[in-house]
């Protein structure tokens, strides 16, 4: 009688899932693949509690995996998370606070509140560009930056409220869409350019 001929398969399935491309990581994650595809014998479930890798890294790791009768490895499961980039991604982006200046927004014959109420800017981003418009032609002042937004947004009162960012409006008229300023010769200051001053005038009552 042949004698009967008996095989058996195993396989090793590991999973990874990291949210760094930190390489340090990278090489600890191989290395203990390798360490549990040769030391998970027992054949029970095992789940092992979260367990930090490198303190430099930070990246927690929770463990399941199942074991066969024979003691080989069924599923190896790895799950790696950063509590330093969960954090980054959770918080809130913190801008600067605005100032208000000394500014003259009364005298003269063309007050800011009566230029701003001929044009009835709708929106920030176009209520920014009759300000600074107004500032330019009747202050004399070339470079704006939020901090005088704000001083004008509080100037006219009730309904005025300048963005979180407070200069978002100003980054957007520099930009390709509207194009109506430039970058000004210090850091956070802009400059109206001829296409913005050509827009205030076709507003209100030009």
């Amino acid at each position: 009688m042949a004698k009967e001929e008996k095989a058996k398969v195993k396989m090793t399935v590991i999973h990874f899932e990291t949210e760094s491309d930190n390489a340090t990581l990278q090489e600890n994650v191989r290395a203990i693949a390798h360490t549990l595809s040769r030391a998970l014998t027992s054949s029970q479930r095992i789940i092992s509690a979260p367990a930090q890798l490198s303190s430099n890294n930070e990246q927690i790791m929770e463990q399941t995996g199942e074991v066969d009768d024979e003691g080989g490895v069924d599923e190896v499961e790895l799950t790696l998370s950063s509590p330093s980039s969960n954090k980054k991604k959770n918080a809130v982006r913190q801008y600067r606070t605005p100032q208000p200046l000394e500014l003259d927004l009364i005298s003269g014959d063309l007050p800011l509140k009566s230029f701003l109420d001929q044009k009835q800017p709708d929106g920030d981003v176009k209520r920014y560009l009759v300000i600074a418009h107004w500032l330019k032609q009747h202050r004399n002042i070339q470079e704006v930056t939020m901090d005088h937004m704000y001083t004008c947004y509080r100037h006219m009162g009730t309904g005025w409220q300048v963005p979180a960012d407070a200069a978002a409006p100003l980054r957007t008229m520099k930009g390709k869409q509207y194009g109506w300023m430039k970058t000004g010769s210090t850091k956070g200051s802009y400059t109206l350019n001829h296409l913005g001053e050509n827009e205030v005038g076709k507003m209100g009552n030009g």
